[in-house]
């Protein structure tokens, strides 16, 4: 007679132990549980990290102008006591009247900063005067060491900090560039944030030297804190 091999028909061989053997498959069932909850574990533990990590982070210079993109309450926190920020300029990360937005003013009150909004749109353009209130805002020693932050990080904060660098350092854009590259900014992505700066970066540098508006656009008041 032959024999079946089927799992419908299996039955433990002669000699074997059906405990061992119900052992057996228990373990092999068990690898992968274990590897799959594992991996979840060290997601939650990853997802659990970045929270706690600025994003997009850079010093600008050190101990007085920082900047990044958004940041959860977690990483302001971590921000704040590493680097003893003071003053937070937001470029307009979140929509007026968010939820996102009430979050960053109460992880900012509750942190003891001073916190300032001048909006900006996502691709860098926008009212020039804001440009030279942030300039005004990140030099001014009573409010350092600042962080200068948008949503990504990459375009409004990249036009401010390349203003910076060749408004106040008096670096030729050339030459700060490659920073802006480095904190993701893709000119081939987003081509505004250069045609920004080839229209308006003499009126900024002209309105930040003389503290007169930009003429020709509407005036910004100057900027209060966030309550």
């Amino acid at each position: 007679m032959s024999t079946v091999h089927s799992a419908a028909f299996a039955v433990d061989a002669p000699g074997t132990d059906p405990a061992a053997t119900r052992l057996g498959r228990g373990r092999r069932a068990f690898w992968p549980a274990a590897i799959v909850l594992g991996a979840v574990v060290i997601a939650l533990g990853v997802a659990a990290w970045s929270r706690g990590q600025p994003k997009n982070f850079g010093v600008v210079e050190e101990g007085r102008i920082y900047r990044s993109g958004e940041l959860t309450p977690a990483a302001l926190k971590n921000v704040v006591e590493r680097y003893h920020i003071r003053t937070i300029i937001d470029l307009g990360a979140h929509e007026p009247g968010s939820g996102e937005e009430a979050r960053d003013q109460r992880a900012a009150a509750a942190l003891g900063l001073t916190r300032y909004v001048l909006r900006l749109e996502g691709d860098a353009t926008g009212n020039p005067n804001n440009y030279v209130h942030a300039l005004r805002l990140m030099n001014d020693p009573g409010n350092q060491p600042v962080l200068v932050h948008c949503s990504a990080g990459a375009q409004r904060t990249g036009c401010v900090v390349m203003l910076q660098r060749h408004i106040v350092e008096g670096k030729p854009y050339g030459e700060v560039f490659g920073e802006a590259i480095t904190h993701r900014h893709d000119a081939g992505d987003n081509p505004h944030l250069l045609l920004m700066l080839a229209e308006w970066s003499d009126e900024i540098a002209e309105s930040y030297q003389s503290g007169n508006p930009i003429p020709g656009v509407d005036p910004i008041p100057k900027p209060v804190p966030q309550r």
